[in-house]
């Protein structure tokens, strides 16, 4: 792991994006956060040498039917995401750890 970056989970039940937790991810402190399945997540670098490696259980089957989307998130590459992904960085730097 290498830069600053953090995981956030959104919470499923409420479908709006609600983030549920933030963990912090640094070489110092927090290095790995494991995930129940089926949770909706994030994970965002907040320096530009961050180096992020997600790893789950296979059988992996292909993009198309291995990676869902929530229902709330904009379409990736668009202007909506990239509001979106300020929005979640504001949001997460007045969250307390």
């Amino acid at each position: 792991m290498a830069g600053r970056s953090s995981s956030c989970n959104f919470c499923r039940p409420c479908g709006k994006g609600g983030i549920l937790e933030v963990y912090r991810l640094s070489p110092e402190n927090t290095r790995m956060v494991m995930l129940r399945p089926g949770l909706y997540h994030a994970l965002i670098a907040l320096k530009q040498d961050s180096v992020i490696f997600e790893v789950k259980d296979g059988p992996w089957e292909s993009v198309e039917t291995d990676k869902t989307f929530a229902p709330w998130a904009p379409e990736e590459g668009s202007q909506r995401a990239r509001f979106y992904l300020n929005s979640l960085k504001t949001m997460i730097s007045s969250i307390s750890q």
